[in-house]
């Protein structure tokens, strides 16, 4: 091992903070803006992604295996997923940007040593993206079944690839000593040290967390397919009076197998999310929070993270609970929308608040971080331009969902 490799094996490997706070500028904006938003921002990312996530597997074995109901499925989630996706990326730039105001040093050095798989996220997304509208505008015409299909398979390989890269991203940025074992790894590939840099060919495929964690988050996607498949079914789906008898039939006919599709897509995912995400809770160093628990006085934000951690094991069965619920009192259409779309918002915004305290405790010392760094006074903040063009942006969001839903009325 040369001087320099070893250098950076102590680096990460060591036990002192990962954050210097005496060499680093004041933080733009205060931690509880920065978690706040992070956390918002990617349960509005998760209402979106999961759709495609999850939706395309399923409605691709829809296509394969459903009858009647199953088809106009396909057709009606093919139809938005383009809209679905641009909303779904666009929201996914709000936790980007805070995971790399606050934990920039691991971010950036866990995505530069996978730095190849990291770039491969952009060809990804957009072949993704030409897909599926491809597969929107062929969907449900005559000798374009196979065409629609391949498409939407191209789409989904795509997704689930990238889902790949940021679950190994994200989890790697809590792991030093693997960061050193990867980066020695690309100095044995290239066959000399090339003073300290690295190749980028880094992965973290070893932790014994990822696909736990890649368990979760596409059971929670389930979860979020079902609930959307019920909104689009009981909302979206106008009940007219210019409607044929036949008409009124078949929508009747296909919100009744959207409620019993959705709610067993709901046990099945919420049961997966909650396996997995209790198999990942035992790789938690219950040390470091037993640590940060013991000094409440000095870590006072701390002390709910046992409580959020423990509660997100149970919430991805919200939604099914609700769908159930409503099939058992057979609500109305727009109660059980509603019901089932509370419902799955507090899955997710459980989940994401567990997820930031995870974080949280895996990233070494963020707590010294937190409390030590200067941090701006939000008033004098650059991202008071953000939160500006974010409530600026959110209102065009829902300008543009209730064209769409407009558009689907009209279409339907």
């Amino acid at each position: 091992m040369t001087i320099i490799s070893a250098n950076f094996t102590v680096l990460f490997a060591q036990a002192t903070p990962m954050f210097d706070s005496t060499e680093l500028h004041p933080v733009p904006a205060p931690l509880w803006f920065v978690q706040f938003f992070k956390v918002l921002g990617f349960v509005l990312h998760m209402l979106a992604m999961n759709i495609w996530f999850a939706g395309i597997p399923l409605i691709l074995l829809a296509m394969i295996f459903g009858q009647q109901s199953g088809k106009r499925f396909a057709k009606r989630m093919f139809s938005q997923l383009p809209i679905i996706m641009a909303f779904g990326i666009n929201f996914g730039i709000v936790p980007l940007l805070f995971v790399q105001t606050v934990y920039y040093k691991p971010f950036y050095t866990a995505t530069i040593l996978m730095a190849w798989h990291w770039f491969m996220v952009i060809p990804l997304v957009m072949i993704a993206y030409y897909s599926l509208y491809i597969a929107a505008f062929s969907v449900g015409k005559e000798k374009k079944g196979a065409q629609t299909f391949l498409a939407g398979l191209l789409a989904s390989f795509c997704h689930l690839a990238v889902a790949y890269v940021f679950v190994n991203a994200m989890s790697l940025m809590g792991r030093p000593e693997t960061m050193a074992d990867l980066w020695q790894q690309g100095q044995s590939v290239a066959g000399k040290d090339a003073a300290g840099a690295t190749y980028g060919l880094g992965i973290n495929s070893s932790d014994p967390t990822l696909w736990l964690r890649y368990g979760t988050m596409f059971g929670l996607a389930m979860t979020t397919v079902a609930f959307w498949t019920v909104f689009d079914a009981m909302v979206l789906i106008p009940k007219r009076k210019e409607k044929t008898p036949d008409e009124l039939q078949a929508d009747d006919e296909y919100r009744r197998w959207a409620g019993w599709f959705a709610m067993f897509v709901a046990w099945i995912g919420g049961a997966i999310a909650i396996v997995c995400y209790f198999m990942y809770r035992g790789y938690i160093d219950l040390n470091v929070m037993l640590t940060i628990m013991s000094d409440k006085g000095r870590h006072p934000i701390f002390n709910a993270y046992p409580f959020w951690i423990s509660v997100a094991t149970f919430t991805p069965i919200l939604g099914a609970i609700a769908l159930t619920g409503a099939k058992l009192f057979r609500t109305g259409r727009f109660t059980t929308a509603i019901l089932v779309a509370l419902f799955q918002l507090a899955a997710l915004a459980t989940f994401a608040i567990a997820r930031q305290c995870i974080q949280n405790l895996e990233i070494p010392k963020v707590h010294d971080f937190a409390e030590n760094t200067q941090w701006e006074p939000i008033y004098t903040s650059p991202l008071v331009v953000f939160l500006v063009l974010f409530v600026i942006g959110a209102l065009i969001i829902s300008w543009m969902v209730r064209q769409m839903a407009i558009a689907s009325k009209s279409a339907t």
